[in-house]
């Protein structure tokens, strides 16, 4: 006999509602939730993804934006879906993004995500779900952003250079060898 038991999600929750990014790109693992910030972006940006269902998940980029402060400038992570700015992530969130999004930016590839979709024409909630920069699986960086892991030191030398060991005493070397 054999059993075997399928946990599958929510009938609306199986096909993203949206195609992934025609440009380049590489998807997060799925990682812990993460709120997006929709304040001030327009319904119309929302309204192809939502469903009667009330949620859905979407194929989301994230993206480094630069706002001016009035002293400074404040590095954050937009994201888009379809292409459109659905909101952005708050400073501190931003930060456990941006060494990834930068790693593929400079590959020339967008930093893709899954994403959820979670409301109606009266309020939207936006939620990513990939994982941050530290928690990245060694296997993914190494297949997604290996010039961006530390390659190994050279392995430490055990031998004198060729040219030191001739001028070495016998005394000296049987030393050397204990």
């Amino acid at each position: 006999n054999c059993r075997i038991t399928l946990a599958l999600p929510e009938p609306h929750l199986m096909i993203p509602l949206n195609p992934p990014p025609f440009e380049p790109h590489a998807m997060l693992p799925m990682g812990s939730s993460v709120m997006v910030k929709t304040d001030g972006v327009p319904m119309s940006v929302f309204e192809p993804v939502l469903t009667a269902a009330g949620e859905g998940w979407v194929h989301a980029t994230l993206h480094e934006v630069r706002e001016q402060l009035p002293r400074s400038v404040r590095e954050l992570v937009e994201v888009r879906i379809s292409g459109r700015q659905a909101g952005r992530l708050t400073p501190a969130m931003s930060k456990k993004f941006l060494p990834v999004i930068r790693t593929l930016a400079d590959q020339g590839r967008l930093c893709a995500t899954p994403a959820i979709v979670r409301g109606n024409r009266l309020n939207v909630e936006v939620r990513v779900f990939g994982a941050q920069a530290a928690d990245l699986p060694q296997d993914w960086l190494l297949e997604h952003a290996n010039h961006a892991l530390v390659s190994a030191p050279p392995p430490a030398m055990t031998e004198p250079p060729a040219d030191r060991m001739e001028q070495t005493t016998p005394k000296a070397a049987a030393a050397a060898r204990v």
